[in-house]
Order: structure tokens, then sequence, then C-alpha cells
């Protein structure tokens, strides 16, 4: 990606924003996952698409085993962001152009996992995490 001389700043902001994705909290980033953002917008190449999104998973299934809580929250938010792909990839009418012409990315969504039982795991722990948390005195630094 680099900036095309026939663009005004503006219409180059206006590409870079394309590319990012407002989340929950307000702020932006930039979407890996959705197949609107790496393939539509980002321009990855739509065969490959299939293969990056089951490398995703099991990074997502990995980052969920992990035992530091901070990590795991990590992994849960993007276990979101994979779950909400699964579903939106599923959720194309079979009459669609779209599904149509990725007819393999369908059936590959079918069989990926979704890891909803790690993700309640990772849920649980991140929860005591957080509760430890707060419950724990202040590290007093210099004294003895």
């Amino acid at each position: 990606m680099y900036h095309a001389w026939q663009n005004s700043p503006a219409e180059e902001v206006g590409y870079i924003r394309s590319l990012l994705t407002k989340d929950d909290d307000g702020e932006y980033f930039f979407d890996y996952v959705s197949w609107s953002s790496v393939v539509a917008e980002a321009g990855g190449e739509a065969k490959l698409y299939d293969a990056y999104l089951e490398t995703l998973g099991t990074l997502v299934g990995r980052g969920l085993r992990k035992k530091d809580a901070r990590v795991k929250e990590k992994y849960l938010w993007l276990h979101k962001r994979y779950i909400a792909t699964i579903d939106e990839i599923l959720s194309q009418s079979a009459d669609s152009k779209w599904y149509r012409q990725n007819v393999a990315t369908v059936v590959m969504a079918r069989r990926l996992k979704r890891y909803t039982a790690l993700a309640a795991d990772a849920e649980r722990a991140v929860a005591a995490a957080r509760k430890s948390a707060e419950t724990c005195p202040p590290l007093q630094i210099g004294s003895a």
C-alpha cells in the first residue's frame, strides 16, 4: 500500500479509514479477520483467505489456552472477531453472488472450530484475575 500521486490527502485518509473498524469501546482497529476487510478492502487474495482464517482459528485456540489471564483477554478479543467472521460468512444467502463465488469459503467456515468451551474458560479466568487484582492490597515500595 502506498500513496497514489493522483489522490488528495483527504482521499488517502478516507482509504486508510476504510481499513479501520470501530470497536465496542469506541476505539478503531485494523480488522485483520473479516472477509470484507482482508479481501474486499485491503485487497487480499480470496483464494488464500480460507487458509488464512483456518490459521487464525488455530492461533485463537492456542491463545485461549495460555496461562496468563492478560494474554487470554487479548485472545478473547480476537475470538469475538473470529466468531463474528464465521457467522457473517455463514449468514450469506445461497442465492447471493458472493455465496456463489465463494462456496468453498462457506464450506470451510462450517467446519471451523468455534472454541466455545475454551472461550468460556478464558472468560472465567480473566474475571477471576480481575477480581483478585481488585482485592490485593497495594504494593508498598521502599518499606521494610
